[in-house]
């Protein structure tokens, strides 16, 4: 079985960056792509009160997770769309147990987490596989025109001691 990789996509400009990364990182492991697009928490009210609204967002969750799928696939990398309700977080921490990474982008929202979004922070703490969280200034042209530097070639990680 092909390595799977998750990324988690909203359609902002940060998932963007994410979803490149990913489709980059399946492309060059032979892997194939899973992209997650959550629609939010269900709603427990009486569906005539928010029947079209939810409808609207399903068509415009679709949308944007087709989008996705077709980038990936023009690029050569065999994709897929999960469409998921949930809080982002949840449904992300849940999709990492069957993938070989997860990828999201950082929301760029300053605040109370600090230089993570609350997102990102969630699930790097909870997920089950590892997880990328591709920073605002990620540009692969930019790299590429670089060239080899004295930190090419080298990651850094975080590591935090389990039970």
């Amino acid at each position: 079985m092909a390595e799977q990789i998750v990324v988690g996509y909203d359609g902002s400009e940060n998932s963007d960056r994410a979803l490149d990364w990913a489709i980059r990182e399946a492309g060059g492991l032979g892997g194939e792509l899973k992209v997650v697009v959550s629609m939010g928490r269900p709603v427990a009210v009486d569906p005539s009160l928010y029947g079209p609204f939810l409808e609207a967002i399903e068509q415009e969750t679709d949308r944007v997770a087709g989008a996705a799928v077709a980038r990936a696939r023009e690029a050569g990398v065999a994709a897929a769309g999960a469409l998921e309700r949930g809080d982002a977080a949840g449904v992300l921490v849940h999709g990492s147990d069957s993938a070989a990474a997860l990828v999201l982008g950082r929301r760029g929202r300053r605040g109370v987490r600090g230089r993570l979004g609350s997102v990102s922070a969630a699930v790097s703490a909870h997920a089950s596989c590892p997880v990328v969280v591709v920073p605002e200034r990620w540009d692969p042209r930019a790299r590429a025109a670089r060239g080899a530097g004295p930190f090419a070639g080298r990651v850094v990680v975080g590591v935090d001691r389990l039970g």
